[in-house]
């Protein structure tokens, strides 16, 4: 079964010097901090980055919602005109199919 810490433990097995262990283990060190340092940059790229998208869908969903409350209020002019107009008196398919016809067509 392998070691979760292979680097170290390839150090402390060799027959070196104890000056030799102890270059070699300041190397390591070294060599960890600075990946721990890239790693640490690359989470703090991409939180910036999740940050960023968030705020853009937070205003993409505001300007859907807008949308929504226009075409809402285009929807209830058309219907308001329809069921006030004499076509409204001559059908009898009802308020709803007649604002969907309308609305289909663009009115």
């Amino acid at each position: 079964m392998m070691s979760d810490t292979p680097r170290t433990d390839s150090l402390i097995y060799r027959k070196n010097t104890i000056e030799m262990q102890r270059h070699e283990l300041l190397d390591l060190a070294l060599a960890l901090e600075r990946e721990l340092a890239a790693a640490i940059a690359g989470i703090d790229e991409e939180r910036e980055r999740a940050q960023r998208e968030g705020a853009r869908v937070i205003e993409l969903q505001v300007k859907l919602a807008e949308a929504v409350a226009k075409e809402r209020e285009r929807c209830a002019k058309v219907c308001e005109g329809v069921e006030n107009s004499m076509y409204w008196i001559h059908n009898k398919r009802g308020v709803a199919q007649d604002c969907a016809d309308a609305i289909r067509k663009g009115e």
